[in-house]
């Protein structure tokens, strides 16, 4: 039977309460606590809800003893806490909770594609350094268009993830503060008038737009970069737990 570190088999299925029995004689663990009595009690739930002739018997299958090959101690503690996730959860639940984590797979990729464009303008501006163009050269090859090109669509690239971020109600201290103080300094309105800028034809290179956020200061551009490592440790932290801390948000 197949490891299921993102969820459970049919939960009135047999293959279920095979998998729960499983998992409890791996007697996995999470954030230090022991997952094996809540498992064990799962299963004789879900064991009890089918007809007497498909139900495991857990004295005799032999099953419940294969162990599974390749999974890390930290992998079955995950897989534990979200299998008891999926027998506690009703059919509307599951429904709202898978909606939820489209949603938030959706603003990761975001967040992906923001970030690459941040690491091509900081490739971009290594390749170029000190290097001045020839005389002759061509607008459209100026390297500082290209840099800047880079650099203005990074910034735009950050406004759908703090868009999707608050529409999907996610919380996190460092973050909330950094969009707080934003919002507080007038970066936050700054930004989204640079992205119209960015996406919308304007006749004035000195357009407001632009010149407003890339103030000779740069506090507003500092305040987009710490925001932007702000959701890269968020972002990263729970795809490494396998997103199993976000399971009661997604059910809310």
């Amino acid at each position: 039977m197949s490891f299921h570190p993102e969820g459970l088999p049919d939960r009135s299925t047999p293959d279920a309460v095979l998998y729960l029995l499983r998992l409890a004689n791996a007697d996995p663990h999470f954030g230090g606590l022991a997952i094996r009595p809540a498992l064990v009690h799962w299963a004789a739930e879900l064991n009890a809800q089918l007809p007497e002739d498909r139900r495991i018997d857990p004295k005799r299958d032999a099953r419940i003893l294969e162990p599974f090959c390749g999974a890390s101690a930290e992998e079955l503690g995950r897989a534990a806490v979200i299998a008891i996730g999926a027998c506690v959860e009703t059919p509307d639940q599951k429904q709202v909770r898978q909606s939820r984590m489209r949603g938030y797979l959706m603003l990761e990729r975001y967040f992906a594609w923001c970030q690459g464009l941040l690491e091509a303008t900081d490739r971009l501006v290594g390749e170029e350094g000190e290097r001045s163009s020839p005389s002759d050269t061509l607008a459209i090859d100026l390297p500082e268009y290209r840099i800047g090109g880079l650099l203005g669509h990074w910034l735009a690239a950050l406004c759908p993830v703090i868009e999707g971020w608050e529409e999907l109600k996610l919380a996190d201290e460092r973050i909330d503060a950094l969009l707080a103080s934003g919002k507080e300094a007038g970066h936050r309105s700054t930004l989204f008038r640079f992205r119209h800028g960015v996406f919308h034809y304007q006749r004035d290179p000195d357009d407001p737009r632009f010149a407003d956020f890339m103030d000779p200061v740069g506090a507003a551009r500092l305040w987009a970069i710490q925001l932007l490592r702000a959701f890269e440790i968020f972002f990263r932290r729970h795809g490494e737990d396998g997103y199993a801390a976000l399971h009661e948000w997604g059910t809310r």
